[in-house]
């Protein structure tokens, strides 16, 4: 037979399991709605209007205070849309030509080595950091949120700003 402290062990285990099993899931995604976690050095994901995606966004960092914005802009919906400002804070300026048009159904990679590379001038903040950036569309409306600031090493090596001066591809 089991001694009553054995049961009341063995109830407390059970009861223990069955209140913390319920509540200690994690959920990854634009959506979550267990935990929300600040942006990951993979990137920051916005969901702006119904129908398009900012994902993976990033700014990378030589400290000559340049920067460019890395993302990928993904519309899932029917009609067409253009990315047609960027804005940050504290403020930089956009060395690169908007609108950025994103056709339905399609995605359009922004950076350095993607065929339409984003550069913002005057970037103060350093490698390590988080900015607030002011995503715009067309039709979509717009998103806000925070984007970190990485250094150019490493994996975003070749991902740094063009010098000041060079020609944007």
């Amino acid at each position: 037979m089991r001694s009553r402290a054995a049961r009341s062990r063995a109830a407390a285990v059970a009861v223990t399991l069955f209140a913390v099993l319920p509540v200690a899931g994690c959920y990854q995604g634009s959506e979550q709605t267990v935990s929300s976690q600040p942006p990951t050095g993979n990137g920051s994901d916005f969901v702006v209007g119904e129908d398009l995606l900012v994902q993976d966004a990033t700014i990378v960092t030589d400290g000559s205070g340049r920067g460019s914005l890395l993302m990928t802009i993904t519309n899932t919906g029917t009609a067409a849309d253009s990315l047609v400002a960027v804005g940050t804070d504290p403020a930089t300026t956009p060395a690169s030509a908007l609108p950025i048009p994103v056709a339905p159904g399609t995605a359009v990679r922004v950076g350095s080595q993607a065929t339409t590379p984003f550069i913002l001038n005057q970037l103060s903040v350093p490698a390590g950091s988080y900015i607030t950036v002011r995503f715009g569309f067309e039709r979509a409306g717009s998103a806000v949120g925070q984007v970190l600031v990485v250094p150019a090493s490493g994996y975003y090596a070749a991902s740094a700003a063009a010098p000041s001066g060079a020609a944007l591809q």
